[in-house]
Parts: structure tokens; C-alpha cells; sequence
């Protein structure tokens, strides 16, 4: 299956449809170029050219590195030398103060409780 389809279909007249198969087959050329062409023109679109010499000078993005970028994080976040290990200790820690502890479960409750384990 393709991800990324870059050609899209349009409707126009068969009248328009008749008109442009003829100049195409008569210029030897295709008819989504020549669409193409005129509508470049006509929205004022850079060529294909001119684009792809705008995207090689264009800088090219880092591949994502999780190890380094959450290293990166917590460099920024926390001041001063820390360990990857205290980070994950200090974050365990500021999870459990948020956890509220369950409720001890009263005696007729375990009673209860007993009544149906097997």
C-alpha cells in the first residue's frame, strides 16, 4: 500500500478533455504535463528545477535519537550534573507522592472477601 501518493485526479469537461488529448497527441507530449505546466504558471509555482535545487540547499534534518535528546532534556530541566539513574529514581519517587493509597479494607470486608476465595 503507498503511504505518500503525490498525484492527485481532477474533473474537467469532456469538451475540455477532447480538446487537450488532441494537443498532446498532436505535440507528442502528456496531458498532466501540460496541466501541470499551465497550472504552474497560472499559481505562480516554482518548476520542478528550481524546487529541487531549493530543497538540496535546504538544511537537512538530525535523525531522532532518543538517548540523546532526553539527555538533552534533562540537561536543560535539571541544573547541574545529574545521572540518568537519579532522574528515573527522583521521577519514581514524585509519581508515588501523587498516587493516592488505596483504603484498608474494613474487617466485614475481608470477612466478606474470604467468603468467596477459593
Amino acid at each position: 500500500m503507498v503511504r505518500n501518493q503525490s498525484r492527485r485526479s481532477i474533473s474537467i469537461s469532456g469538451t475540455t478533455y477532447a480538446a487537450l488529448k488532441a494537443h498532446c497527441e498532436k505535440a507528442g507530449c502528456s496531458q498532466s504535463g501540460v496541466v501541470e505546466e499551465l497550472l504552474r504558471g497560472f499559481l505562480d509555482l516554482p518548476d520542478r528545477e528550481a524546487l529541487a535545487a531549493q530543497m538540496a540547499k535546504a538544511p537537512r534534518v538530525k535523525a531522532y535519537d532518543p538517548i540523546r535528546d532526553m539527555e538533552t532534556v534533562i540537561r536543560e530541566a535539571v541544573p547541574g550534573p545529574v545521572s540518568r539513574v537519579q532522574v528515573i529514581k527522583d521521577s519514581a519517587a514524585a509519581k508515588a507522592a501523587f498516587v493516592k493509597p488505596a483504603d484498608p479494607l474494613t474487617e466485614a470486608q475481608r470477612a466478606a472477601a474470604k467468603i468467596f476465595t477459593f
